[in-house]
């Protein structure tokens, strides 16, 4: 198995969910992280509670439909740790309704936020990673993007996006050594569906069967520690007692 300590990961949406519980897991075995959300006061008491329990962090407010602020939580984290090892591609918004019901501007920003800012992300640190002929990148992914919902459809829309563009990075990076893994979720009890709540809300008996955040971070701590023989290109997490 890879060792995970010395390493330096960059992830998206870490203020609270999956992406904080991948960035306490990963602080835990001694990485450096540079931690990025446009929830500025949420993303600085992460950050604070990392450091407290002995991690390594530096927190940047970032809006992942911008390239400018991409850069510069790429730059403050190469200009603190000197390198980005791990890529976690996090951040997202969903919002209910199916063609008739989105309206335009939900749609571009499902697109814009799911999409685009895995790209951006992705575009910035990959010269790191093929200088140093390696490193992980981390696509976070859904159900919704292997079926499609008709009451989902801009989150659906972008998620089989992110299949595809899983896909096409692992062929173009790996003459690089670099690895790509796509973390297919389904029902994971995270703050996320907050845009939903209005239209969908469920029992505290159902939230109990469903998958946590740190669920989902065992998951990638599994593909990051994998052999470098070994590629989990894609990683399907069901929840398993769901009924």
């Amino acid at each position: 198995m890879e060792a995970l300590n010395g390493k330096v990961a960059i992830i998206t949406g870490a203020n609270q969910g999956i992406g904080l519980a991948i960035a306490q897991r990963l602080a835990e075995q001694g990485v450096a992280i540079g931690m990025g959300s446009n929830k500025a006061e949420e993303l600085r008491q992460a950050a604070e509670e990392i450091r407290a329990a002995g991690g390594r962090v530096v927190a940047v407010p970032v809006d992942v439909r911008n390239p400018t602020d991409i850069e510069d939580l790429v730059k403050q984290t190469l200009e603190a740790f000197g390198t980005i090892d791990i890529v976690i591609n996090n951040a997202g918004v969903t919002y209910f309704g199916g063609v008739q019901q989105c309206t335009e501007t939900e749609w571009d920003n499902t697109l814009n936020i799911n999409v685009k800012g895995y790209f951006l992300l992705t575009k910035a640190v990959l010269p790191t990673l093929i200088e140093k002929k390696g490193g992980h990148i981390i696509n976070m992914s859904s159900i919704w993007g292997k079926k499609g919902s008709a009451t989902m459809v801009a989150y659906s829309t972008s998620k089989f996006a992110i299949e595809g563009f899983t896909q096409s990075l692992i062929d173009e990076v790996k003459p690089h050594g670099i690895k790509v893994t796509s973390v297919v979720l389904d029902k994971v009890d995270t703050p996320f569906r907050d845009n939903m709540t209005e239209f969908v809300n469920f029992s505290e008996e159902q939230k109990q069967r469903m998958l946590t955040a740190d669920d989902v971070a065992d998951s990638v701590m599994f593909a990051l520690t994998s052999s470098p023989r070994s590629l989990p290109s894609s990683i399907h997490l069901d929840a398993y007692l769901w009924k």
